[in-house]
């Protein structure tokens, strides 16, 4: 069998494709990959390990991305001929390629890994993403429940595979156990600095903490996002430096994030939605707790007491009365067994690749 995976990045198909990838050369299947090249590095591993790589150039200007875009539905319909299932992944790349893929086409996987800010903020891309949708006539997986209630989904279409799961191994703790050793509880927020990630109100969670008198310190592990209006500006952040001090500090983005679960008493991540967050699987599996709101998302990967704490949405006083209610060092050694026990359980990313292989084999196999 012959599969095609369609996605906007070669660095991030390397990051995060690679394991279900090397399972299907393994089954003897030929890989195919159409990406736009923003990594050589990523090219040369591909290549590598045997998967025939499109080697696209990154769109920089409105015209070279226009390039891009018949590029990719090019190599769609040339892969199409050919006789490929196609992985398509994210919506953004679906709707790029939807005119080539779709049609006519039932050999294809759309995986909705989140929704988006748009989603969210724009009637009219919502009612967009549902029309495009209904007029496939191919499978989708998608990472929680809510996604699947909100595009309007066909149930024998669609599956819910809550999350694509991390190396487990890469996240075994390296260092011992230790909560709080000087007494302060260390809160960690990963991801990128914006608004629908939670970022303005970790600050508000580290002011309230400080005013009932807890000695809290906040690392910020994750970048600004220039594009988007709600992410943090740079003179935001100096701001906060001011009013904080060394108290809350931003590290931007690391390669080596391990580090700052293991020297870390909780990932604070008051998200507004997510797809099935990876940094809630990378911190239970080293063993500590996950705080933010029961929003979609968060409500599949968090299971509370085990390996985190859910309040409602928008309550920041619940939010900080959790935190202050948890982080001590007797309810903290209990979330470090729980939380690991929970991430070996549901978060192996070999368990999700042998799902997703299966089912390519189970769907290429249908009639078209």
């Amino acid at each position: 069998m012959r599969v095609t995976i369609v996605q906007n990045s070669l660095k991030t198909v390397v990051l995060f494709r690679s394991n279900y990838i090397r399972k299907m050369l393994e089954n003897g299947d030929e890989v195919c990959v159409i990406a736009p090249c923003d990594c050589l590095l990523s090219l040369k591993i591909l290549r590598s390990i045997g998967v025939e790589v499109y080697n696209l150039t990154p769109g920089r200007g409105i015209f070279s991305k226009l390039g891009l875009i018949l590029k990719l539905n090019y190599y769609v319909l040339k892969e199409r001929i050919r006789g490929s299932f196609f992985i398509c992944h994210f919506i953004s790349t679906f709707i790029l390629i939807f005119f080539s893929i779709s049609p006519f086409n039932r050999r294809f996987i759309v995986y909705v890994e989140g929704l988006g800010t748009l989603f969210e903020s724009s009637l009219c891309f919502r009612f967009l993403i549902r029309f495009l949708f209904k007029l496939s006539s191919g499978y989708n997986l998608l990472c929680n429940t809510n996604e699947l209630k909100e595009l309007n989904l066909r149930a024998e279409n669609s599956y819910v595979t809550n999350g694509i799961g991390i190396e487990l191994n890469r996240f075994k703790r390296r260092v011992p156990f230790s909560p709080m050793p000087s007494g302060k509880i260390r809160m960690l927020y990963v991801g990128r600095l914006i608004k629908d990630k939670g970022a303005q109100i970790a600050v508000e969670v580290q002011r309230k903490l400080e005013e009932l008198g807890l000695d809290v310190e906040l690392n910020f592990v994750g970048d600004i996002y220039p594009s988007n209006p709600s992410s943090f500006t740079n003179s935001d952040i100096s701001k906060i430096k001011e009013e904080f001090g060394g108290r809350v500090k931003f590290h931007g983005f690391t390669d080596d994030v391990i580090a700052w679960y293991e020297n870390s008493d909780l990932l604070l991540l008051p998200s507004v939605r997510e797809g099935f967050p990876v940094c809630v699987m990378e911190a239970s599996m080293v063993g500590i707790p996950t705080f933010g709101f029961s929003v979609p998302g968060m409500r599949d990967a968090i299971v509370c007491g085990v390996n985190g704490q859910l309040v409602s949405e928008g309550d920041l006083d619940d939010l900080v009365e959790s935190i202050r209610f948890a982080a001590n060092k007797i309810r903290l050694a209990e979330f470090y067994i729980t939380a690991q026990e929970y991430a070996i359980s549901n978060f192996d990313r070999d368990v999700k690749s042998n799902y997703l292989v299966s089912m390519v084999n189970t769907l290429s196999c249908k009639r078209n």
